[in-house]
């Protein structure tokens, strides 16, 4: 009992060592709530389930306003919206643990909640950065359209997944005004960064797909030239995430602009949560890569013949893994069938 009250503060006259703390209820307060807010924040940019979030009346206070010194509103929102994160997080773990995709009807009831809450927070008169922090919550939840159940149907997923391009054209041009106004990017935390990739590939999916034809063609050209522009003004070093990422949504940019798509902007990845359709953008990207590279690589195809087919002729496995062979000691040359053996 007298470790527990030492803890709170209680008693100074006995606290020594460790039980010694002069740290207001103000300071208190502040690191608790940010602590909830960087580690839901972390969670969600890595598509994991909440481990270290507790929010609890301590940080609805805080929510709420109710405490006896001055909370600023941007901090609130901000903690209202990783607190609905929180929220989001585990509903949608609790659906993936039982199925390889999420029911629309789901993620619809989620999004409706988060409008109704958005109301509470006074998101009608919310300034530029609560505008923004609520948008991120908006298109984390939209981001849950791309991972439909197997037997999806294909027209209930366009408008669902057309909702989710328009936020993230919505978030990359909050942003770009933003920056303009306050220099945000110049300022702006990790985890913001990282729903701006968020956006970026959510457009670069539904580039890459059936889509494109849906969408105006003004506005993508639009939304583009903003993206670069903000991984650009991003940039603090060389090599930095920004950095790497302009290397990569450049050029594929470029090449997913002009030819026709057969499929639909869905995620193969199932298994991390709100960043699935980012990781699957950037293995897709990886894939186009290799096969761009190899089609590089290769000779000119003879006269009358087709370069994609004498790339697939030439190696027939060329995309099979012959790792697993080792797991059965297996031990033949994995090239017999092109060996003519």
């Amino acid at each position: 009992m007298l470790g527990i009250h030492l803890g709170k503060g209680k008693h100074k006259e006995f606290a020594v060592g460790v039980f010694q703390n002069d740290f207001s209820d103000e300071e208190a307060t502040f690191t608790w709530a940010g602590y909830n807010i960087v580690s839901q924040s972390s969670s969600s940019y890595l598509g994991i389930p909440s481990i270290g979030c507790l929010f609890n009346n301590a940080t609805q206070k805080v929510m709420d306003g109710r405490m006896p010194f001055s909370i600023p509103s941007s901090f609130r929102v901000l903690l209202q919206c990783q607190k609905f994160s929180h929220h989001l997080t585990k509903s949608m773990a609790a659906c993936l643990e039982d199925a390889r995709g999420v029911s629309a009807h789901m993620v619809r009831l989620l999004e409706d909640e988060w409008t109704n809450t958005q109301h509470l927070i006074g998101f009608d008169h919310a300034d530029a950065l609560d505008r923004l922090n609520v948008l991120f919550v908006t298109l984390e939840i939209q981001q849950f359209y791309m991972l439909p159940l197997p037997n999806y149907d294909p027209e209930t997923l366009k408008p669902n997944i057309l909702r989710a391009y328009n936020t993230a054209q919505t978030v990359i041009r909050e942003t770009v005004e933003f920056d303009r106004e306050a220099n945000f990017l110049l300022h702006a935390p990790h985890f913001y960064f990282r729903g701006l990739i968020c956006a970026a590939c959510t457009i670069c999916k539904v580039v890459r797909s059936t889509y494109k034809n849906l969408i105006d063609r003004k506005q993508l050209d639009e939304a583009t030239a903003n993206m670069v522009a903000m991984l650009r003004r991003s940039i603090i070093m060389e090599g930095d995430l920004a950095t790497r990422l302009l290397t990569l949504l450049e050029p594929w940019l470029q090449v997913a602009l002009d030819p026709e798509w057969d499929e639909d902007p869905i995620s193969n990845f199932t298994h991390r949560l709100s960043a699935s359709p980012t990781l699957d953008c950037l293995a897709r990207w990886k894939h186009d890569q290799e096969f761009l590279l190899k089609a590089k690589n290769q000779p000119p195809p003879p006269d009358g013949m087709d370069g994609t087919s004498t790339l697939a002729m030439s190696d027939p496995m060329q995309f099979i893994d012959w790792g697993f062979m080792d797991d059965f000691n297996w031990n033949f040359d994995s090239n017999i069938l092109s060996n003519g053996t």
